[in-house]
């Protein structure tokens, strides 16, 4: 994605409000929703892509491809669209393209070439993501209020992960075979997923904040088993490393959490977490495959390095190379590049950090 001219500027130099953030699929962009409109950023380097002021507030932005289509939704105090609405935005024209219409509000959209997906309180709907027609949807919990899901992309189409309806369940769904797998991943209600980049691992966390599971999305074997730390926080992010060396985290606990996991005896099946299946059977094209946890484990390991922010709210990704880059949430917001030592982790205080809100738009890295 490259930049346009200098018209598309527009939230430089005006206060506003952050709503959401999020990255894209490849963790290049950053999209940002404020209370006037939106602001995309490149990550390497760091700089403005588009600014937009649409005069009315934008929670959420997602990136659909090269061509600078771009997916909104209404938010904030004054929405510049009604909350059920997806709008098809192309930011190089400055127009609607197109929108999608639900009878509920939206909690969250993801998109990737191939699909969007639209997350209500209790459904989520795929969606062609250029013709917009309404391909499937899946049952979530109850009252996914927070819109959990994930998504990436594995052999040309969508690999999807949600809360199931029972507590502490989570699907996941691989359109190229068209089969679910449910994992009984937590005791508890689940607060945050990731699946990583190739769609083979599950990260997982609950209400309680306390424990980090991941899961293999093949098997539904438990992989490995984290702890965070002893007190209860809200889990914001899950982000893996691109060769999945890492798992980073971050929380209302105001610290971001990097585990390694990669294990010395990574062959030794001594060394590796049991997990034992309760049930399994086959219902027309899903197979439904159902895990138990076990309880506790002789140890649990933990962080393996970590970053101490200010800010209450923050989401983290990796970009390439294993950059690790945490965005939080203040009246400015702030954008960290943090270096951490993939070798000996500890805590580490390396980090390039710019305000989100005022930077300029030509100021790169």
């Amino acid at each position: 994605m490259e930049n346009i001219n200098e018209n598309c500027d527009e939230l430089r130099n005006i206060q506003t409000e952050i709503l959401e953030m999020s990255f894209n699929l490849d963790n290049t962009i950053l999209s940002i929703g404020t209370e006037n409109g939106f602001i995309l950023y490149n990550i390497i380097p760091f700089y403005i892509i588009c600014s937009q002021n649409l005069g009315g507030g934008i929670k959420q932005v997602e990136v659909l491809g090269g061509e600078g289509n771009l997916f909104l939704l209404g938010g904030g105090n004054h929405p510049k669209y009604l909350k059920n609405l997806v709008i098809l935005w192309n930011y190089p024209q400055k127009k609607l393209i197109s929108f999608i219409k639900m009878q509920h509000t939206i909690k969250n959209i993801k998109c990737n070439s191939y699909h969007l997906f639209v997350i209500i309180k209790n459904k989520i709907f795929c969606f062609d993501s250029h013709t917009l027609k309404e391909i499937d949807s899946h049952e979530t919990m109850e009252d996914n209020n927070k819109g959990i899901f994930s998504m990436n992309v594995v052999n040309n189409t969508s690999i999807i992960a949600f809360p199931g309806q029972k507590k502490g369940d989570i699907h996941i769904y691989r359109y190229y075979i068209k089969k679910l797998n449910i994992i009984h991943a937590h005791s508890t209600r689940i607060s945050c997923i990731n699946l990583n980049s190739d769609g083979t691992l599950l990260a997982t966390a609950s209400d309680n904040g306390t424990l980090i599971r991941i899961f293999k999305v093949n098997s539904g074997e438990l992989f490995r088993e984290f702890r965070r730390g002893k007190d209860k926080a809200e889990i914001f992010s899950l982000s893996f490393s691109n060769q999945n060396e890492f798992l980073c985290i971050t929380s209302d606990r105001k610290t971001v959490h990097i585990f390694n996991l990669v294990q010395e005896n990574e062959n030794d099946d001594e060394n590796k977490p049991k997990i034992v299946p309760e049930s399994k059977g086959v219902i027309g094209n899903l197979k439904k495959i159902f895990y138990r946890v076990p309880s506790s484990f002789v140890s649990l390991e933990r962080s393996f390095a970590l970053y101490r922010i200010n800010e209450l709210k923050s989401i983290c990704t990796f970009g390439e190379g294993d950059n690790l880059f945490v965005v939080s949430y203040d009246d400015k917001g702030k954008f960290y590049h943090i270096n951490f030592d993939k070798k000996n982790g500890g805590e580490t205080k390396d980090a390039k950090i710019y305000s989100i809100l005022y930077k300029k738009k030509n100021d790169k890295d």
